[in-house]
């Protein structure tokens, strides 16, 4: 059985899931947090189903071995491809799985009733048809653009590329019809956030899912009775399978100074 001081467990394919860490250290600083990139097999998008299953397996069990109370998947092809394979996983374990699409869907639900909205997100997200299954029995049109091409720009520039985003999101949001709001189907998205508002012209509401997944962890933890004593001071540990400028960019951007430790995965499974 997990127990509150435990830390919680967070993966992503790259540096997008640092923006859930953030959004969960503001939201629960008392908390532990382990996060753990793997910028090895980056990006996911163009990965199968199956490759995405097993890298995610091998995450998760690095996540285990440090002793993680909750494993937060920050990545929304994982999420698509993953979460409930990990929550089978994990279940014997009484370790409870936050990914990084059911709190968005539970969100667009309550509050985009009759309404349509966008998804721009990775090719393997949309082909899966997740966001659309799940939110069949809502009076809700979705449309979805794929964009193959944005989270590895980000994680180019972030290593320190210049990337023209105005012209790379023309060309995938134009696609789009009249949408009401925008979901940011990837981790990455929310580090570009300020582009997405000058494309729109601060007139399109952007659906952020770390502040979202952050959200839906906080209310799991507190229905497990597995937040963290106030009192305590939340400690961060950052993990990568490869070592990138652009994750310590983003790492120093939120955290401040932070080392960041190399890992090796179980490549038994992947």
């Amino acid at each position: 059985m997990p127990h509150k001081q435990q830390a919680i467990g967070i993966f992503d394919s790259g540096s997008g899931g640092v923006s859930v860490a953030k959004a969960l250290h503001d939201l629960l600083p008392a908390e532990h947090l382990v996060y753990l990139a793997d910028l090895a097999h980056f990006p996911y998008g163009d990965k199968t189903a199956q490759q995405v299953q097993d890298y995610s397996l091998a995450l998760t069990d690095y996540l285990l071995a440090k002793n993680c109370k909750m494993i937060i998947i920050a990545c929304g092809t994982a999420s698509s491809a993953a979460s409930q394979l990990l929550r089978g996983y994990l279940a014997t374990e009484k370790i409870v799985v936050v990914d990084a699409i059911s709190p968005v869907v539970q969100f667009v639900k309550h509050r985009y009733q009759n309404q349509t909205i966008g998804l721009i997100a990775t090719p393997r997200t949309v082909a899966s048809n997740v966001y659309q299954e799940q939110l069949a029995a809502a009076d809700i049109t979705l449309h979805a653009v794929a964009a193959p091409l944005l989270a590895p720009a980000i994680e180019a520039q972030l290593s320190g590329e210049q990337h023209d985003y105005h012209d790379l999101l023309a060309f995938y949001l134009k696609t789009l019809p009249k949408i009401e709001a925008l979901i940011l189907g990837s981790t990455h998205y929310p580090l570009i956030k300020g582009h997405l508002e000058q494309y729109y012209q601060h007139s399109m509401e952007l659906i952020d899912i770390a502040e979202l997944i952050a959200q839906a962890a906080q209310k799991v933890l507190q229905e497990k009775n597995l937040l963290a004593d106030a009192t305590q001071i939340g400690t961060q540990e950052f993990y990568t399978t490869r070592v990138s400028a652009a994750l310590q960019q983003v790492v120093e951007k939120f955290f401040g100074s932070h080392s960041l430790n190399l890992c090796e995965l179980n490549h038994a499974k992947i």
